[in-house]
């Protein structure tokens, strides 16, 4: 049982390659040639892609058309100090609207961006509950009133196994006797959470396997790919106007944002031109 706890097997499947950060030019005493800056790197290494620098990608200049981009703008000013308001931090949002309470449509340059929900919250999970194995485990809240959970013999021994990493997760757990556990605090990982619904189905898949779990490296990422499936919001869930964008940011912020923790797509993007064409123009 304490080789399930143990995380050696770790691999890198779900680490990004990161660029390097962007040069400053700094004027050297006396009126001389800018002396070269190289950022700092930091000391526990690249952290993951910003949400910023995600979103760069597709959203930079929306509405601008391409061919209108200007030599002066393309290079920035030609004297001086650069000009910061132009950089990534200007970068418009794309304005969000929720369809049929499953996907969220988002405007984006030279088209339009449909974004699964459940996938993309997903992902937001998987990589959130991974890092907080590092750092020490998931925020729980305490409940006034435990849940007792009656469990198969073969679901209570899995949940005895993985005590440790599931108070990692979020989920106080004990055993009460005979084939029964009581849950004294759950995670709270959005506030349409059903905490024992969740417990229930996350200690099944673990317990009788899927093909989800069967293709984590480890343990701890056969309950970090379950939780995010489990706990993650569903499809038909409305979301309003700042969780949408919530949801939006915290995507783009992931290192892996283009996919589930099933491998499945969390976007879909259709061109401007695609969609030209779907109307005959």
């Amino acid at each position: 049982r304490n080789a399930l706890e143990t995380k050696d097997s770790a691999a890198t499947m779900d680490q990004v390659h990161q660029s390097g950060g962007l040069s400053v030019r700094e004027r050297a005493a006396g009126g001389g040639p800018p002396a070269r800056k190289e950022p700092a790197e930091p000391a526990d290494g690249p952290g993951p892609p910003s949400t910023d620098s995600q979103m760069a990608l597709f959203l930079a200049g929306r509405g601008t058309d391409p061919e209108e981009v200007t030599d002066e703008s393309a290079s920035g000013p030609a004297s001086g100090s650069p000009d910061l308001s132009t950089g990534i931090d200007a970068i418009e949002s794309p304005r969000l609207w929720q369809v049929h309470r499953s996907w969220i449509l988002a405007e984006v340059r030279d088209g339009i961006l449909l974004i699964d929900q459940h996938a993309a919250h997903e992902r937001v999970l998987f990589e959130r509950i991974m890092r907080r194995f590092d750092e020490g485990g998931e925020p729980s809240q305490r409940l006034l009133f435990p849940m007792t959970i009656r469990l198969t013999a073969a679901e209570y021994l899995m949940v005895e196994d993985l005590r440790g990493l599931l108070a990692q997760a979020g989920f106080d757990v004990e055993g009460f006797g005979g084939d029964t556990v009581i849950v004294h605090a759950v995670p709270m990982p959005h506030p349409y959470f059903d905490a024992e619904r969740s417990f229930r189905e996350i200690i099944d898949e673990l317990t009788h396997g899927s093909e989800l779990v069967r293709s984590a490296r480890n343990q701890y990422e056969r309950v970090a790919m379950s939780f995010a499936c489990k706990a993650a919001i569903k499809a038909g869930q409305a979301l309003d106007d700042r969780e949408i964008q919530e949801l939006f940011d915290q995507l783009f912020a992931t290192g892996l944002p283009y996919h589930d923790v099933h491998g499945r797509p969390t976007t879909v993007r259709l061109s401007r031109g695609e969609l030209e064409r779907k109307f005959g123009r």
